[in-house]
């Protein structure tokens, strides 16, 4: 007895085969690049104690990010603040 391919067997399912992504929150892997990389900084703290220090911190972050060279490694960066 011969099993069925994949293919086959999600064609017999009714399943369409499609090659495209779904929408999804991660659409930008920009982005989410970006965001694993401010969540994965030494210094990013658990909680924020307010939106303001949240703000704060993210702007300085990105400030340092943005203007020093990207030779430097994240942990060899002088923190935000």
């Amino acid at each position: 007895m011969k099993s069925k391919t994949v293919a086959e067997l999600l064609i017999d399912l009714g399943v369409t085969k499609s090659h495209s992504r779904p929408k999804t929150s991660n659409d930008n892997p920009h982005v989410e690049a970006s965001y694993k990389t401010l969540k994965y900084c030494p210094n990013f703290p658990g909680q924020f104690g307010s939106i303001e220090d949240a703000r704060r911190f993210c702007q300085e972050f990105y400030v340092l990010r943005l203007v020093q060279p990207r030779a430097l490694p994240l942990r060899d960066r002088p923190p935000p603040g």
